[in-house]
């Protein structure tokens, strides 16, 4: 079973999803109706959500289950890892994939990794940047990247 909730953040709605223990997906979408099924996972989401949009950093105390490939979710593992305010470059998630997997990559394998990233925010894919501080490809839109690094008062 999926759970739903609709949260209407500063830049846009957000749709959670959840499989009643876990988040599952976290997307920019418009969405007409305003529910918000009644699960324990939904209130801490929400609270982290809150909390985020006014510029509290929180740990995130709620279980991720993205679903992906191996190599997605070892990708989203390092993305997760990136601390709040902060931007690194595909090419330093590569190096840091190798170390980590001692696997070899490429930004453009990792780069695909990252966009289909079920979890945004959480995953925070949007503190990936292009080399020389290039604002690249976001799922939900640049402008909307733009405007998380800004409430994470990093200028870009």
């Amino acid at each position: 079973m999926i759970y739903t909730c609709n949260y209407k953040s500063p830049i846009g709605n957000i749709v959670i999803k959840s499989d009643g223990e876990n988040l599952t997906s976290l997307q920019f979408l418009d969405r007409p109706d305003n529910i918000c099924e009644n699960i324990d996972i939904f209130d801490k989401v929400t609270k982290w959500l809150d909390n985020y949009f006014s510029r509290i950093p929180s740990d995130i105390d709620f279980p991720l289950l993205p679903n992906g490939t191996i190599f997605q979710n070892r990708v989203w593992s390092i993305v997760k890892e990136i601390p709040y305010g902060q931007t690194i470059c595909y090419s330093d998630i590569a190096d840091m994939f190798y170390k980590k997997y001692n696997i070899k990559t490429s930004c453009r394998a990792v780069g695909h990794a990252i966009s289909k990233n079920p979890i945004l925010l959480v995953i925070p894919c949007h503190r990936v940047i292009g080399k020389n501080g290039q604002m690249t490809g976001y799922r939900a839109g640049v402008d909307k990247k733009i405007k998380l690094l800004h409430i994470e008062n990093k200028k870009v």
